[in-house]
């Protein structure tokens, strides 16, 4: 492999684990809960975003934090708005 394409392999990775430490701003961490595909022994990552262009949809389509936390479980949530969010986080 290149010099070249493991510095892109590095330089995505890290674009992924910043994205991932944005997107906590608006999770939780607690127990998996059981479902298909799901691993009840590892604790669940839930995320919460919006549709628009941004990093976190390029690190949930190419589950780059999935590839970087493999001993949790993400679960991607889709809202239509920061309030939708802000109520979703505070509900728990």
């Amino acid at each position: 492999m290149s010099t070249r394409a493991t510095r892109l392999r590095g330089f995505r990775r890290l674009v992924a684990l910043a994205a991932g430490a944005l997107a906590l701003a608006a999770c939780a961490v607690g127990p998996a809960g059981g479902g298909a595909l799901q691993d009840a022994g590892k604790p669940t990552i839930r995320l919460a975003y919006q549709a628009f262009p941004s990093g976190d949809l390029v690190v949930k389509h190419n589950r780059w934090l999935e590839d970087a936390l493999p001993n949790y479980t993400i679960k991607w949530t889709k809202f239509d708005s920061g309030a939708d969010i802000n109520t979703a986080f505070i509900a728990g």
